[in-house]
């Protein structure tokens, strides 16, 4: 007896070719389906902001379910942690090949820089957010590879500036700061002070001036 479904199957008494066998779908490692998840919560940051952070969302746009997106990252929560931590990697590392090379570089670059990489994509309002939320990433900041490419970049301005290290981290401390509390609470608190939409917007290049002043009198 022929058992349905395998190669030796025929239609009765037609004496057909057998039904080819279904395609295996291809097994994702577990790092390929986690950058997945990253990639289609970050695109879905882009476009919705911090609102479009849905597990089921996120899971629908990358091609899998809910419960498999858990289970690669243990919860919500520690999905968003995951890009947190996957985000200011990247920024991080973009602001060591930006301010790096050769070619000449003031202070007030490091604001226009950072500024710039914040306010795209979503990325300050969600590291700002995440910050206050969940301390433990505030604490954990310092540790692992983030901690290793904010050194990198403070011996980069360091270096590249002439100005010492404790110097570097001030301007870096002061910088980020400000990028991320404008991207988190900047439209907001602008018009509550009287700043304009247009004053609100030079507020990077009024900073960068001022980090000029710093290199300057440093």
């Amino acid at each position: 007896m022929v058992v349905p479904g395998s190669a030796g199957d025929e239609k009765e008494g037609g004496g057909g070719p057998a039904r080819p066998d279904r395609p295996r779908r291809a097994r994702r490692t577990p790092e390929a389906a986690r950058r997945l998840v990253l990639d289609a919560a970050a695109a879905r940051l882009e476009e919705h902001g911090l609102k479009g952070l849905n597990v089921v969302d996120i899971a629908r746009d990358a091609g899998m379910t809910h419960a498999t997106v858990l289970h690669h990252f243990g919860s919500a929560e520690k999905m968003q942690r995951a890009l947190v931590e996957d985000m200011t990697g990247t920024l991080l590392r973009d602001m060591v090949i930006a301010l790096g090379g050769d070619r000449e570089l003031d202070g007030g670059e490091l604001c226009v820089q950072l500024f710039e990489a914040l306010s795209a994509k979503g990325h300050g309002k969600l590291i700002a957010w995440a910050s206050v939320t969940d301390q433990r990433i505030a604490s954990e900041s310092g540790d692992g590879e983030r901690g290793a490419l904010f050194s990198q970049l403070v011996g980069t301005l360091s270096k590249r500036l002439k100005v010492d290290e404790a110097t570097a981290r001030h301007m870096v401390f002061l910088t980020a700061t400000s990028a991320l509390g404008a991207a988190l609470m900047g439209d907001a608190l602008g018009p509550l002070i009287g700043l304009s939409r247009e004053e609100s917007a030079a507020f990077p290049e009024w900073l960068s001036a001022r980090m000029d002043h710093i290199v300057e009198d440093g």
